[in-house]
Formats: C-alpha cells, structure tokens, sequence
C-alpha cells in the first residue's frame, strides 16, 4: 500500500509525502514535524498525524486548542481517509491519494509486488512537455518512481550530477566521506542556520544505485534537488543564486518556476542543462530545463528504457 498526500496551493501540489504500510509521519510548522509548513501561522507545530494501519491511511489530530482539523469539509478529530479526499488544517489544503497493493524495492523504483509478473517490468517511460514561464520549460515524466534513477544516469552521461540537500531539515544524517564542503548557508543570518544547512554533494554515476534510498528520503521531506551541469562544485557553490531562491525547500524553488518572472527563471538556470524536483502528487518526475535544452533533453529521456 502507498498513500501521497500532498499540499495543494493554488490548485497545484506544491510538497507530497509518502507513506508506505506501516509509516507514520506529523504535520505541522515546526521543525519537529515530518513535512514542515513554515508559512501557515495558523498550523500548530505539529497539527496532525498521518499513518497508515493495516490497510487504511488514518488522520488524527493532536488535542490542543486552535488544532481543528477537517476532511472534505467536515470537523474531524480522526477519520479513515479514502483516495481524492482533502483535507484542511489551518490555511494549508492536502488532497490524499492511495494507491493499493504492496510495494517492494526493485532497483530504481517502487512496484506493485501484488501484480503479476508480466506487469512488474517497467513500462515505456512517457514523456510531456508544457511551458512553464517564458525561457523555462517543465518536462513531466510519468512512472517516476520507477524510472528516477535510469533517468539520473541518463542525464549524467554528459553533465555532471549533483544533490543540492537540505539535510539539517529532513533531519537526515550525512553520508560518510561525502565530501560536503561548506555549508552554502554558512552566510545565512542566525535564525535561518538554526534549522537549514545546505550542502552540495557530487553524485558519481558509479554511487547512484548506493545513494538512491537516502536521494528518496531526502526529497519526500521536501529536501532535495538533483541538478545537472557542466560547472565544477567549486564554480556552484560560488553562484548562491539557486540556493537562496530555493531556501530550503524544493516547493519554493518549483513555484517559481511555475510563477516567477521570466528574469528570475532565467537566472536560477544559470549554468544547469536540468534540475530534477522530487515526484509530484501525481507520480511524475518534473524536470525544469532551460527552453534551447528542452527539445534534446525530452528526446533523450524517451529513450531511456525504451
């Protein structure tokens, strides 16, 4: 069983969470909660509980006051969610999805372990492309839980690869000899380092495979982009510009993206052929690519499993 809920602003899911049976995660805006949503002052710091029990995805309330919580519009303080419900907390809006059978790790993705076996290979990947703002194209890959990896070492084959990670948020601990360098948020005033340490990490093509379950937790906590670019780490981590209009969270970066300017845009793709955001409530893997690279890169991504 996999549930995805994901936070929906202005109709588009901009943070997704998912659980598997079994998992359990808090919502809220302090850093204790598992998807933290800074800039809903009307969350409590952790608000509710999402978990997964037997074959239901439960949501609970924590008892406190101004912790009111509803389901398709109706007060709760624990309901049984079922796939399409919304919920409401504060200001913020999640829509649930639940997607049934069991899932099994297989290489560079999730599959059904209940399906048959002629239905476990990965299907040809899918690829659509939409524009996102003037200069800034947004290609959506579907299955991308099943194709993230290939489509990594795809894009790694003539650019190098690196994870731009949030690791103090996710409360993630850091690989063992990384070779981190800096904390790109060493500049940064007093009270964003208190909760935000950014870090650039190299992604060896011969890695990938090895650091694909920490690149999975990562960006479920909303903590993590894969960028690819011909640039060495010393020449990124000269240019902050992506790195203080992200902040801290993917979902900040796609939203402007998504609705930024057009000089904005253009400058946060400075000196990167792709940046892959994590899986979307829908289960695509969205790439933003700079407009004279889109065309190669969607052919190339096609391709891959093909």
């Amino acid at each position: 069983m996999k549930c995805i809920v994901s936070r929906i602003v202005d109709g588009e899911a901009v943070a997704r969470i998912v659980l598997h049976r079994g998992e359990r995660v808090s919502v809220g805006k302090s850093d204790s909660a598992d998807l933290r949503i800074e800039d809903d002052v009307n969350l409590a710091d952790v608000h509710f509980l999402l978990e997964i029990v037997a074959d239901s995805l439960e949501v609970g309330n924590q008892p406190a006051p101004k912790r009111s919580l509803y389901v398709n519009g109706r007060k709760v303080t624990k309901a049984t969610l079922s796939s399409g419900d919304t919920i409401r907390a504060g200001r913020s809006e999640f829509q649930v999805e639940i997607e049934a059978g069991t899932t099994t790790w297989q290489g560079p993705g999730l599959v059904d372990a209940d399906a048959p076996p002629e239905s476990i290979a990965p299907p040809p990947i899918v690829v659509r492309r939409r524009p996102a703002i003037k200069g800034v194209s947004q290609i959506l890959v579907a299955d991308g839980d099943i194709h993230r990896l290939a489509i990594t070492k795809s894009l790694g084959t003539d650019s190098a690869l690196f994870l731009v990670a949030n690791f103090q948020y996710a409360r993630a601990p850091l690989p063992p000899d990384a070779g981190l360098g800096e904390d790109l948020f060493q500049g940064a005033p007093a009270e964003i380092r208190a909760s935000h340490s950014l870090h650039l990490l190299t992604l060896p093509p011969d890695r990938l495979d090895a650091l694909a379950p920490l690149i999975d937790r990562l960006q479920k906590k909303d903590s993590a982009v894969i960028v690819c670019s011909t640039k060495s780490a010393d020449e990124l981590r000269k240019d902050h510009q992506l790195y203080w209009a992200w902040f801290a969270r993917p979902s900040t970066l796609t939203l402007q993206f998504l609705k930024g300017s057009e000089q904005l845009a253009t400058h946060l793709l400075t000196g990167f052929s792709a940046i892959l955001m994590p899986i979307d409530a829908s289960g695509q893997l969205p790439l933003f690519v700079p407009e004279e690279h889109a065309s190669a890169i969607a052919e190339a991504l096609a391709k891959v499993n093909a």
